[in-house]
């Protein structure tokens, strides 16, 4: 699950920085009406400032330098978000999961050490241990882990989120709305290639840290569990065969 969430957060990260740089390609081609590109411009630079903020302050402000290429004319205002995008992934990356825990990890576990008369700690002393120190749950244990425990809805929920995108401009389609091919609808397509690109990744990365914990651990193989890896395993191959006959065609 640790390696889920850091894979996780960089693809947010980087994926966002895609939308973004789309939304801002978006802009500068319909540039006609001053006024109107003005605000939608204003908008734009709050949002990809709000953002990065979010998800990489403070140590994402080192990424702030690329915008040196747009002050100086060798980069647009969109080429530079998706310059800035891995290099704010990078920052945040090293500020979250590797300089923070270390600042703040906790102390010494009085629990690991032996007893006053010298016996080291029992099995149920070192996996409650292990628990409070953070460590994968699948990754040592002295019990069989629980069905319940499995990653069901890390196999489960990220593709409904491009098909919840999906959901939205359909319905939208036949409610009667009418697509601005160079605004909503190019700027609908990036979220939804988005979504699509991270829901590929966390269910890859789903089913095979799942397939090895289902051939270590006989108890976590139940029929829901199967299941849930199935919907995943589906969702792969759907997303691969539709990509090659897009490809192809």
């Amino acid at each position: 699950m640790s390696l889920l969430r850091r894979i996780t957060y960089c693809a947010v990260v980087l994926c966002g920085g895609l939308v973004l740089s789309g939304w801002g390609e978006v802009l500068e081609a319909n540039s006609a009406d001053v006024q109107l590109n003005a605000e939608a411009w204003i908008v734009w630079a709050l949002t990809v400032q709000a953002f990065f903020a979010v998800l990489t302050y403070p140590a994402g402000l080192l990424s702030l330098g690329v915008w040196w290429l747009w002050r100086v004319g060798i980069a647009t205002a969109a080429e530079t978000v998706f310059l800035q995008a891995p290099l704010a992934a990078a920052a945040g990356f090293a500020q979250w999961f590797v300089v923070f825990p270390k600042l703040f990890a906790a102390g010494p576990n009085r629990s690991l050490e032996p007893t006053s008369i010298g016996k080291p700690p029992s099995a149920a002393q070192l996996q409650r241990s292990l628990c409070r120190s953070g460590l994968e749950v699948m990754t040592f244990r002295m019990t069989p882990p629980d069905p319940a425990e499995f990653r069901r809805a890390w196999l489960v929920l990220p593709p409904l989120l491009p098909l919840a995108l999906a959901g939205i401009g359909w319905s939208a389609e036949i409610g009667g709305r009418s697509w601005n091919v160079y605004g909503d609808a190019i700027l609908m397509f990036f979220l939804f290639a988005a979504a699509l690109l991270a829901a590929v990744l966390a269910c890859f990365v789903s089913v095979v840290l799942g397939s090895l914990e289902l051939k270590r651990f006989p108890s976590l193989r139940t029929p829901g569990n199967f299941v849930c890896m199935a919907i995943a395993v589906a969702f792969l191959v759907m997303v691969f065969v539709g990509g090659t006959y897009a490809m192809r065609h």
